[in-house]
C-alpha cells in the first residue's frame, strides 16, 4: 500500500523532534511549508488523499510557480522550495524514494537586500526613550522591559534566547548570562557590559520579590502579555509583540523594529567601532563566521567611505 504523503511527513516531524532534536521554532516552520503543500494538492489539483508518490517533481514545479502567479513573495517561494529540499533529503536517507524530486527544481530567484540595522544614534534614541517612557501601570513592567531591550542591544539574544531564560541563568557575580537553550543547543556564557548588568540588577531586585509560578527571568505583570500556552506567567511572544508594536508606533527610524534587527544591530555597532569580526562571531554566537559576514553585516556608503579615506595606503592629501 501506498505511504499518504501526511503520514511520512508525521514521520519526518517525529524525526525532527526526537533524533534531530530541532527547536520548536524550526518544526512549525516545516509543518507551516508541507501544509500548504498538501492543501494545494487536494484543493488545486483534486488529490483526495495524497500519497508519496505525489511529492515529485512536476507538482512541486507547478505549486511554486502558481503561488508566484498568486502573488505570493518570491521570498516566501524560497522558503516553501527550502522545506521541500529539506524533506526530500530525509526522504532519499530513509530509502522511501530513489530519485531526488528536488533535483532539477531550481532554487527560487530573490532579490539580495542588504542586512539591516540601527546605527549607534538611533539605538541611543531607543534606549532614551525606554528609559523616560511613562511608566507602566506595574513598575516591574517598566524595569522588566529596559532589561529586555538591553539584553537585545547590548547583549545580541535571539528572541528565543531571551524569553527562555531562567533567573539562575543571570550570573552577575562573574558578569555573564548563561544561555542552555541556544539555537545550536550548545551551553554558553555571554558575557554582560556594565549598562546591561545594572539594568538586569534593578530588574531582578523586584522581579525575585514577586511570586510566580515559573523560575523564567522575564515574567508579565498583569498577565496580558504571558505565554499562555504555558499559563504561568511567563512573559511570551505576546508581550513582546505588545511591546515592539509600541516602539514602532513612537520612534520612527525608517525601519520596523523587532528583536531581530537589534541583534544585528548590536553586531554592525561593534564592527563599526573596530572589534573583528571574529570576535563579533563568537559574541553572536554562530558556529560559522560565514553567517555572521553573509546575514548580519550591514553597511552604508558613507561607513565606506570613511573606511576608504582612512585605510587605504594612497589616500593621501598632498
Amino acid at each position: 500500500m501506498e505511504k499518504t504523503l501526511e503520514g511520512v511527513f508525521n514521520e519526518y516531524m517525529l524525526w525532527h523532534e526526537w533524533e534531530r532534536q530541532s527547536r520548536p521554532a524550526t518544526i512549525r516552520w516545516h509543518k507551516m511549508n508541507m501544509r500548504v503543500f498538501n492543501k494545494y494538492l487536494r484543493q488545486w489539483l483534486e488529490i483526495t488523499t495524497p500519497t508519496l508518490k505525489d511529492f515529485n517533481e512536476a507538482n512541486i514545479r507547478q505549486f511554486l510557480i502558481d503561488r508566484l502567479k498568486s502573488g505570493v513573495a518570491p521570498r516566501t517561494n524560497l522558503t516553501n522550495w527550502q522545506a521541500f529540499k529539506a524533506f526530500s533529503k530525509f526522504l532519499l536517507r530513509r530509502e522511501y524514494i530513489k530519485k531526488d524530486p528536488m533535483f532539477n527544481v531550481s532554487r527560487p530567484q530573490v532579490e539580495k537586500r542588504l542586512p539591516d540595522a540601527l546605527d549607534e544614534k538611533q539605538v541611543k534614541e531607543l534606549m532614551r526613550y525606554m528609559m523616560s517612557r511613562r511608566k507602566p501601570r506595574y513598575r516591574i513592567a517598566y524595569l522588566r522591559d529596559l532589561a529586555l531591550i538591553g539584553v537585545f542591544v547590548f547583549a545580541g539574544l535571539r528572541r528565543s534566547e531571551a524569553l527562555s531564560l531562567k533567573v539562575k541563568d543571570v550570573d552577575l557575580s562573574n558578569n555573564t548570562i548563561r544561555l542552555a537553550h541556544t539555537k545550536t543547543r550548545r551551553q554558553e556564557a555571554v558575557p554582560i557590559c556594565s549598562t546591561l548588568k545594572q539594568l538586569l540588577e534593578d530588574y531582578l531586585q523586584v522581579r525575585l520579590a514577586l511570586k510566580r509560578e515559573t523560575d523564567n527571568l522575564f515574567v508579565d505583570s498583569n498577565r496580558s502579555g504571558q505565554d499562555k500556552r504555558r499559563g504561568d506567567g511567563s512573559f511570551g511572544t505576546r508581550g513582546l509583540q505588545l511591546l515592539f508594536g509600541e516602539l514602532n508606533n513612537n520612534l520612527n527610524f525608517g525601519k520596523r523594529l523587532r528583536p531581530h534587527l537589534l541583534r544585528r544591530s548590536f553586531a554592525t555597532m561593534l564592527l563599526r567601532k573596530g572589534l573583528n569580526i571574529v570576535d563579533v562571531s563568537r559574541l553572536l554566537r554562530h558556529s560559522d563566521i560565514s553567517v555572521t559576514v553573509k546575514s548580519y553585516i550591514g553597511y552604508d556608503e558613507g561607513e565606506l567611505l570613511k573606511s576608504l579615506e582612512k585605510f587605504h595606503p594612497l589616500s593621501l592629501k598632498f
